[in-house]
């Protein structure tokens, strides 16, 4: 119960710290660590899907109005697009910084879960 309370506040913060630290600080061993992230980036996941849901109704209702004048739905999805790929670049680049040692694939599943933060709370700030 702890951990998910703690979790959940360091999901709330706009600026977080990197969730790496923040699970190893919570965690006795190396999978209580993979566990820690795992939870983080499934609420991340879920905050980036409901903010993305939320932003491209807004933009939908939009073009409407304007008469699919700026496409925002659309170019809102290509963001969102653009997004992954980029995100998975990043984390796997950081992933290799690792040399395939010891911490590599939670290396990479933070990033991952640090720049789903990033950009959900982005969305959230288009809304």
């Amino acid at each position: 119960m702890r951990m998910m309370l703690l979790l959940a506040g360091v999901l709330s913060f706009p600026v977080m710290a990197n969730s790496l630290t923040v699970c190893q600080l919570l965690s006795d061993d190396q999978g209580g660590v993979t566990y820690c992230l795992n939870r983080l980036s499934y609420h991340a996941q879920i905050r980036l899907d409901e903010n993305l849901a939320s932003l491209l109704a807004e933009r939908e209702e939009l073009d409407v109005i304007t008469q699919q004048q700026y496409q925002a739905a659309q170019s809102l999805t290509a963001a969102h697009a653009q997004f992954l790929g980029w995100r998975e670049a990043k984390c796997l680049s950081v992933k290799a910084s690792y040399a395939s040692g010891n911490g590599a694939e939670q290396a990479y599943l933070a990033c991952k879960t640090d720049e789903t933060v990033a950009f959900a709370d982005w969305l959230g700030q288009q809304l």
